[in-house]
């Protein structure tokens, strides 16, 4: 008989660490930062520092490790920075971790360029908190400097993620996925046995639509150049799965 484990309810990514590397070995970082780096040559100006937001165990930055960016990243989970700082990465002087919220974190440094990628801005509940992201970020940049997020739409919940259940035996943990279409949040449950004990974290995201975006956008101290969809340069819309958004500030000066 399997013995009774104690259940614990833990803030989202902090026990996650430990496997979160395993969950996202999909992802393929390579071309994802190939696909940042092409955008900075497109709409940047003179990107040399780079801050990035939610950057989770750094393995977006690690795979920005193949051009001449000095990286800056945060994120709020204290045990994710740690993963991320163990990392050989993490050992070269143009990358930095740190402990801090997207809304609050502000870099030492004047960047040239800002990141918030996977989706991270859909952990905003409301669209004030995404406006009061982006306003902080407008704090964070030189005014040659380009903002670059995405999110993740509702064709992206409802194609993947509702009513889901996934069980990994080979890092050890259950997942279970589902989409509220009346507020359009997506839920991400996440059970992983560690040490004896179950750990279990609830994951929320507003899913906007873009036109909730775009009028956040409008509000804030940045303009929209491009919508681009996925991982390409074709223009995103509610038929993709993820839209990347490039901003410029209103008062962008090139060099």
């Amino acid at each position: 008989m399997q013995p009774f484990l104690e259940k614990k309810n833990v803030p989202p990514y902090s026990m996650l660490a430990d496997f979160y590397d395993g969950m996202m070995e999909h992802v393929d970082y390579r071309t994802w930062s190939s696909f940042i780096h092409q955008i900075f040559e497109r709409y940047g100006s003179g990107i040399s520092t780079v801050c990035e937001f939610a950057c989770g165990t750094g393995n977006f930055a690690a795979a920005m490790a193949a051009f001449p960016y000095t990286m800056i990243c945060s994120d709020r989970s204290e045990t994710m920075i740690m993963t991320a700082r163990k990392k050989p990465v993490a050992q070269s002087d143009k990358m930095q971790f740190f402990t801090g919220d997207m809304l609050s974190f502000k870099p030492t440094v004047e960047c040239d360029a800002a990141l918030c990628l996977y989706d991270s801005v859909n952990y905003l509940m409301k669209a004030e908190d995404i406006l009061n992201f982006f306003n902080h970020v407008s704090e964070c940049i030189t005014d040659r400097g380009v903002f670059i997020f995405d999110v993740c739409t509702e064709k992206n919940s409802l194609d993947h993620f509702d009513q889901r259940y996934e069980l990994d035996r080979t890092h050890h943990y259950k997942r279970r996925s589902y989409y509220d279409r009346v507020s359009r949040t997506q839920f991400n449950e996440i059970e992983a046995e560690i040490n004896g004990t179950l750990f279990h974290e609830t994951h929320q995201q507003r899913i906007y639509s873009l036109d909730e975006i775009h009028a956040i956008i409008r509000a804030s101290p940045f303009t929209c150049v491009a919508q681009l969809a996925n991982l390409g340069f074709t223009d995103g819309s509610e038929a993709s799965e993820r839209v990347h958004f490039v901003l410029r500030k209103k008062n962008y000066v090139a060099i």
